[in-house]
């Protein structure tokens, strides 16, 4: 079954997730392109040396790694853990990564800033956020549906593409801290 198969694109344009996850990329970096600007350049971010990263544009701290996986100083390890939104809700609220205990997942608006527009698999800051084995998925997002209260939005890491998706349904969750 694909996972994806529920998720509605709100650009407007096709894009075959399925394929995504079909394919391994680990040992393929990002296709990026030199003539765009790069929105999330490494000197906006600071390694904190605890599984965690600062972003000091949005002063926004972030796990390093999706849930399931942690940083051995050098990338993510382990196999990233999928939650329904319900549970992603619990699973930030009750961590205490880095001995913070005030990790909450993260709203549509503070997620969208973690997109490279650049660049897609991954359409993310690699130096900073190790994808998963090289192939991103989707992540949950605090923010509702508006329209649909038994979904949710979340966002591709493959592309940076927002959709909805049923809350019962799966996806990877990155945990941040702090607020905008």
């Amino acid at each position: 079954m694909n996972r994806h198969s529920s998720r509605v694109l709100v650009s407007g344009r096709v894009v075959v997730l399925a394929l995504f996850s079909l394919i391994s990329t680990s040992s393929i970096a990002a296709t990026c392109n030199p003539s765009l600007l790069v929105t999330t350049p490494d000197s906006r971010f600071q390694d904190n040396s605890d599984q965690t990263v600062s972003d000091l544009s949005t002063h926004l701290m972030w796990a390093r790694c999706t849930i399931g996986r942690t940083w051995d100083g050098t990338t993510c390890n382990g196999i990233a853990e999928e939650r329904n939104w319900q549970q992603a809700v619990e699973n930030a609220r009750d961590s205490s990564l880095a001995g913070y205990n005030d990790w909450r997942l993260p709203n549509i608006k503070e997620l969208n800033y973690l997109i490279e527009r650049s660049c897609y698999l991954p359409a993310i800051n690699e130096n900073f956020f190790s994808s998963v084995n090289g192939v991103t998925d989707d992540y949950w997002t605090s923010t509702p549906d508006s329209n649909d209260g038994s979904k949710a939005w979340l966002i591709g890491f493959s592309d940076g593409q927002f959709g909805v998706d049923a809350k019962d349904n799966t996806h990877s969750v990155r945990l941040v801290r702090g607020g905008i």
